[in-house]
């Protein structure tokens, strides 16, 4: 009976592994590529932010993060907006999500041939 839950909560772990080990590798290679340039200011704050997550338990980070969740963002009925459609409060962001039927994806399939 708690089979369909069960795999939900292993989807969504799938995905979110996923989109955080290519956002951290990309943030990663920026901030190892600027610990490497000669503006001592930018190397100085990647050497600083390195040594601080190095050095730090996760589970500090996580919970100076969440806390600092709290205080910077505002609640659901202030909430940011940064771009069309993405908001931002305290419950989380919203992203629009991309549906497409049949006739648009075969519409898409064609104009990628096409080019």
């Amino acid at each position: 009976p708690y089979y369909w839950a069960i795999a939900t909560g292993l989807a969504n772990t799938v995905f979110v592994s996923a989109v955080v080990i290519v956002f951290s590798s990309a943030l990663g290679l920026v901030v190892g590529i600027t610990r490497l340039s000669s503006n001592p200011l930018a190397a100085g704050t990647c050497r600083v932010w390195v040594e601080v997550a190095r050095n730090s338990p996760p589970i500090v980070l996580l919970i100076f993060l969440y806390s600092l969740w709290w205080k910077v963002l505002p609640p659901v009925g202030e909430a940011l907006n940064p771009l069309p459609g993405v908001y931002a409060s305290m419950r989380g962001f919203v992203v629009p999500a991309v549906s497409m039927d049949v006739a648009t994806a075969g519409l898409l399939v064609i104009a990628l041939a096409l080019a």
